[in-house]
């Protein structure tokens, strides 16, 4: 399908350039591209949510802040799921047919993210596995299909795809001494819940289930790495719930910033009227995982606004 495509130009990407980890976690990232911001003469804002774009004359001049602060400025970028940014705008601007339409981009299925401290790394079956940060459980792109169908049907499927992160095999530095960090991304799971493809599972919310069906994910991890269970220490399961208290922009749990499907994908993303980092509103630019190329923690989108506006 062509939303399939987002997958196979990442695996390219994953092929051609490997897979990057920062050492000590993730905040690597954050604090280096926070440097670059104060090294060049920014300052960054903490605990200032934004809750409006302030227009003037169908054109953005500012923001204003939860505590009433007001910041003017020549172009506004917004980093928000494009389907959310008509809540930020006055309801007459919001209410125009063009800017309405960014409303109907749609989430894609769901996430849910579980994390590990172990007492030591799983004891794979397929002992090579130890070496790698990454390992994929997806046996047949037959199991990939039923997934995805029985997710967008609304049931919990009985074998997801699951991706599992092995950074202290590399990086040491994320455990104490002999121990190891696991994370494991569940995809895909249903937006809104309405069954268990297996019968096992009853209930109609994460925070009723999460906890269950992470249990079946560790079932799963079990039956290919054998005693993996008596090694964890403890566990945090984040459910797509969970995901989108933690950031509003992770709509119902889709890790993504919107679904990858060909009316929403390249030069459409996220709509027709939004296409190319340019919103109906004049000085009001996006960009993020809701614009071209898409999902995944890259630069692309924002080196391409920062040329528009150079």
């Amino acid at each position: 399908s062509g939303g399939a495509l987002f997958s196979f130009l990442e695996s390219i990407g994953g092929q051609e350039f490997g897979m990057v980890l920062g050492k000590g976690g993730a905040d690597t990232l954050v604090k280096s591209l926070t440097s670059v911001i104060t090294e060049n003469g920014g300052t960054i804002k903490v605990s200032s949510k934004v809750v409006e774009i302030i227009t003037e004359n169908e054109k953005a001049i500012g923001v204003r802040t939860a505590d009433g602060a007001v910041f003017n400025a020549k172009n506004i970028i917004a980093n928000v799921n494009p389907a959310l940014i008509p809540n930020l705008l006055n309801s007459t601007v919001s209410n125009s047919e063009k800017v309405a339409e960014v409303k109907k981009f749609r989430p894609g299925l769901s996430t849910m993210m579980i994390h590990l401290a172990m007492d030591d790394l799983p004891p794979w079956k397929a002992a090579e596995a130890k070496e790698f940060n990454y390992i994929h459980i997806a046996p047949y792109i037959d199991d990939l299909a039923m997934t995805y169908t029985q997710a967008a049907a609304g049931l919990l499927p009985s074998s997801p795809a699951l991706v599992i992160g092995q950074p202290t095999v590399t990086d040491s530095s994320r455990a104490p001494e002999g121990k190891h960090v696991l994370w494991i991304q569940v995809r895909v799971l249903p937006l809104d819940i309405k069954g268990d493809a297996r019968g096992e599972i009853s209930g109609n919310t994460w925070d009723q289930i999460g906890e269950q069906y992470a249990d079946r994910i560790i079932e799963i991890i079990e039956s290919y790495a054998p005693g993996i269970k008596s090694k964890i220490l403890s566990r945090k399961v984040l459910t797509p719930t969970d995901l989108e208290r933690y950031n509003a922009n992770l709509i119902k749990g889709d890790s993504l910033g919107g679904s990858h499907h060909p009316a929403q994908f390249f030069f459409l993303r996220p709509t027709p009227s939004w296409n190319r980092h340019r919103t109906p509103i004049d000085g009001l630019f996006i960009c993020g995982s809701g614009t071209w190329p898409g999902g995944g923690v890259g630069g692309g989108s924002g080196a391409m606004v920062a040329k528009i506006i150079r």
